[in-house]
């Protein structure tokens, strides 16, 4: 798997996220993997003009709202107490998260490594424990930033 940004797959080009729900939280990740709008599924068709308009001008755009929301947030949660690294992941949960990375579902990750569609589950709650990460989507960005 590379180790990169969207940024580097597409340099020329901007990324953009629209129809997204308020509760994520993967703004940073999202943030450092190249992606420069952040567009929500209750925004209004002048306020996503206004945003493209912003993006093509070189700004990174999102709501105010959901910014205060993230910087109101930020403050209460509790430092990494340690370090995840790819060190702490078997051989199988890499295997598990790369096929995540790719988009796979966990039928089809079952189906690839030959496993119980039980034991892909129980890998990816492992992976979601060991990385500290709350869903697949966090893992799968924690992944692009850290295995190569």
């Amino acid at each position: 798997m590379l180790k990169t940004d969207g940024a580097a797959f597409l340099p020329h080009d901007i990324i953009a996220l629209f129809n997204l729900m308020r509760e994520k939280d993967d703004l940073p990740e999202l943030i450092d993997l190249g992606v420069r709008g952040f567009f929500y599924e209750s925004d209004q068709a002048d306020f996503i003009l206004k945003g493209i308009c912003a993006l093509k001008n070189g700004e990174l755009w999102v709501s105010r709202d959901v910014l205060m929301e993230y910087v109101a947030r930020k403050p209460r949660q509790a430092p990494a107490t340690k370090r995840q690294t790819a060190e702490q992941l078997t051989r199988r949960e890499k295997e598990v998260l790369v096929l995540l990375v790719a988009g796979a579902g966990n039928d089809e990750i079952a189906a690839r490594l030959f496993v119980s569609l039980h034991t892909v589950k129980t890998h990816i709650c492992n992976i979601l424990k060991k990385l500290g990460v709350q869903n697949r989507l966090q893992a799968a960005l924690w992944a692009v930033k850290h295995l190569q």
